[in-house]
């Protein structure tokens, strides 16, 4: 701890994390400190006080490992399977919304996928944004008000080389070169 002789406000030297493990304490702790305040005036006066400071968890949303941008080549509907993870190992669903999220499938998995295949010729890049929010704990507990995190997500498709194809020349005289 440190204090500040002026104000005598008490802070960490670190930051506490609730989940992790505290090098004073090892694997398991109690997220308690106990420590004991002297105060002493001009006038060399002096008091002393226990103090115990309780370090409580603080829920973390999750956090978001997949890319932002994906490149995905036309005539395929498969796009990218998000992945999120969350400080308590809570189990984490996925939603999608934003401008283009008619355009594709969600599962809450996180499988994103498009609805019909993309054209290249016809749209060349996507715009959605997915949110991912705890629902369960670890034990399976419901998490009725889960901390989200949303995710801005650009999907651009890339050209395929496709073979040309005739449409029906009846009648009609076609010169290949």
């Amino acid at each position: 701890f440190n204090i500040d002789a002026a104000t005598g406000a008490l802070t960490f030297k670190a930051a506490p994390d609730f989940e992790g493990v505290d090098p004073q304490h090892g694997d398991t702790h109690s997220n308690e400190y106990s420590l004991t305040v002297s105060a002493t005036d001009t006038q060399e006066g002096s008091v002393t006080q226990d103090v115990t400071v309780t370090v409580t968890n603080v829920e973390g949303a999750p956090v978001f490992s997949s890319a932002q941008a994906i490149s995905v080549a036309e005539n395929q509907t498969t796009v990218t399977t998000l992945t999120a993870s969350d400080d308590e190992n809570d189990h984490i669903v996925f939603t999608i919304s934003g401008a283009d999220a008619d355009a594709f499938n969600l599962t809450t998995d996180g499988v994103l996928t498009f609805k019909a295949a993309p054209n290249y010729e016809l749209e060349t890049e996507y715009s959605v944004t997915v949110t991912a929010t705890e629902s369960e704990t670890e034990d399976g507990s419901a998490i009725t008000d889960g901390n989200t995190t949303d995710h801005a997500m650009t999907i651009s498709i890339t050209n395929v080389n496709e073979a040309p194809t005739l449409s029906d020349m009846t009648g009609h005289t076609a010169i290949l070169t």
